[in-house]
């Protein structure tokens, strides 16, 4: 019996994420105040939603695809040996940079990490897309 990783709930929270991003940039400058940092939190709750299912899903893909053995059980190990295994294209740095931005917005509160956070959204959605299509059996062997 053959498994694989289902990518569904990962491409689903990408979109949702993209979604409440996309909100985002098209809200006017009338919006008021407390709206406006409603979505930017919704939005920043949606990123460590889809960062933690993106390195759960690559652990399970390096142990289920790859065969890897012994596969640590915390995100920087694992994402490091997703870039090992050519899974983030040339983004292996920015994940590291992806995770020290979720450990930012759960243990701390400013408008700097808030704003260090909205920085990041249009190239952590990019670059989780592209992880997704590395890891769809169709492109498994590209």
């Amino acid at each position: 019996m053959e498994m694989s990783v289902d990518l569904t709930a990962l491409r689903t929270v990408l979109q949702n994420l993209e979604e409440q991003h996309d909100n985002l940039l098209q809200q006017q400058p009338d919006v008021p105040r407390l709206d406006r940092e409603g979505i930017m939190e919704s939005v920043i709750q949606r990123f460590e939603i889809c960062y933690d299912m993106a390195w759960k899903v690559v652990r399970r893909y390096l142990h289920v695809e790859l065969r890897l053995p012994d596969i640590p059980n915390s995100p920087r190990p694992v994402l490091r040996l997703a870039a090992e295994n050519h899974l983030l294209g040339d983004g292996g740095q920015r994940w590291q940079d992806y995770s020290s931005t979720r450990i930012q917005t759960t243990h701390m509160y400013s408008q700097d990490i808030v704003d260090s956070a909205m920085a990041l959204m249009p190239t952590f959605i990019r670059d989780t897309a592209d992880l997704i299509k590395r890891m769809e059996p169709s492109t498994q062997d590209d």
